[in-house]
């Protein structure tokens, strides 16, 4: 229903990807889902997909070229994935759940990741840090393989902290569960993960976006 837009080709396309659920008139659950991505760089629509409740959210559904940066929120934390498309140099900047996409720390220089090593405690390599900004060489292991990464995280000021902690508090309380030491700690920081590399887009200007 929506005119075709055309995206000129340049060095790279700013694109926002997000699905929302969709209930019918006297729904008792999801009847639809919209699969949206939108085009920053030139402000238009990319892709608009409908689906039914099977559609799931995934960043495979969507046409994608070599030089693309796809913004993702912490729904997209899909490691086989987001390798795929790093191999066709399609980067992808996504909130990190580091319960969903686990890491590893990456040697600077490192070429290939050992698979005997540990998985990064994300909380506690923060609690050590002595600035505000981090920025952290990682693996990101697949299915059978491993790419490189970023680990990009910035505190947030002491009241959006504080904020975060008891929101995180209250949704556990209604969960029936109790959140771990580290869960409340990572609160407190606004965390992505990206494989972009820091001389295409750096550290900073990942977390701004």
């Amino acid at each position: 229903m929506l005119p075709a837009a055309v995206t000129a080709l340049t060095s790279f396309r700013l694109l926002v990807v997000d699905g929302s659920s969709l209930p019918g008139p006297d729904a008792k659950g999801t009847d639809y889902r919209v699969h949206l991505v939108l085009d920053l760089t030139n402000p238009t629509l990319h892709v608009v997909q409908v689906t039914g409740v099977e559609g799931a959210e995934s960043l495979a559904r969507y046409p994608w070229q070599a030089g693309d940066i796809v913004l993702a929120d912490r729904g997209y934390n899909q490691p086989q994935v987001i390798l795929e498309l790093s191999a066709r140099q399609v980067w992808v900047v996504v909130r990190l759940m580091p319960t969903a996409m686990p890491l590893s720390l990456r040697e600077m220089g490192e070429e290939q990741r050992d698979p005997a090593a540990a998985r990064l405690d994300v909380a506690a390599h923060l609690r050590a840090a002595t600035s505000d900004t981090v920025t952290v060489p990682v693996w990101l292991p697949g299915q059978q393989t491993s790419g490189p990464g970023w680990l990009h995280a910035v505190r947030l000021p002491p009241a959006a902290a504080a904020a975060a902690r008891e929101h995180c508090r209250k949704v556990a309380k209604c969960k029936g569960w109790t959140p771990s030491a580290a869960a409340l700690f990572l609160t407190g920081w606004m965390m992505v993960f990206t494989a972009v590399p820091p001389h295409a887009v750096d550290g900073c200007a990942v977390l701004a976006l």
